[in-house]
C-alpha cells in the first residue's frame, strides 16, 4: 500500500509541477508626484498641464493672403505669490528643422516677453499675485523675411518667473 501511495504522490507531483512552472509575476510601476506649495512661496501652474505636452502650431494655408501662416497657441497660466511676479525668456525662442529656423513670439497677458532678466516684465502686481491671477499665454511663429519653408520644425520656449518674496 505504501508503494501505491508513494507512486500516486509522485505522479501527482509530476502532473502539478508543470502547471506551477507556468506561473509568472508581473508588476506595474506608476510614477507619482504631488506638490504641496508653500503658502508663502510662488506658485506657477498651467491650466490643463499644457506645458507637459508638445504644442502644435497648426498651418493655415489660406492665411496671409494665401501665402499661409501658423495659428498661434493659446493657454492660461495660474500665478500666485505674496509679492509681484515678473517674467522673461531664458533664451531666444525658435523652432528648427535642420539648418532652417523659425522665430517665435511669446506674450503673457498681451505683453511681449524678451530674453534676459534685464528685460523682465511685470505680469502680476502684488495685489493680483496675492489672490492669484490667470495670465493668458500666446506663442506664435514669426514669418521669416523669405517666407516659411517646407519642413517639420521643433523647438522650446523657456519662460522664467520671479517674485521678490521676503521672509516675513
Amino acid at each position: 500500500m505504501n508503494i501505491k501511495k508513494t507512486l500516486l504522490a509522485a505522479t501527482a507531483a509530476l502532473i502539478i509541477a508543470p502547471a506551477v512552472s507556468f506561473a509568472a509575476d508581473s508588476a506595474i510601476n506608476v510614477s507619482v508626484k504631488a506638490i504641496v506649495p508653500d503658502a508663502r512661496g510662488m506658485s506657477i501652474t498651467t491650466e490643463g498641464g499644457w506645458d507637459a505636452a508638445q504644442q502644435v502650431l497648426r498651418w493655415d494655408a489660406d492665411a496671409d493672403g494665401g501665402d499661409g501662416a501658423f495659428e498661434a497657441f493659446y493657454g492660461n497660466i495660474n500665478v500666485k505669490s505674496p509679492a509681484a511676479i515678473d517674467a522673461y525668456l531664458l533664451e531666444t525662442p525658435t523652432m528648427r528643422d535642420g539648418d532652417k529656423f523659425i522665430g517665435l513670439s511669446v506674450k503673457l497677458g498681451g505683453t511681449a516677453l524678451n530674453v534676459g532678466a534685464a528685460s523682465k516684465v511685470n505680469i502680476a502686481t502684488e495685489a493680483q499675485a496675492e489672490i492669484g491671477k490667470v495670465v493668458a499665454a500666446e506663442i506664435n511663429a514669426v514669418k521669416p523675411a523669405t517666407g516659411f519653408e517646407h519642413g517639420t520644425y521643433q523647438g522650446n520656449v523657456t519662460m522664467m518667473f520671479e517674485s521678490a518674496i521676503s521672509s516675513r
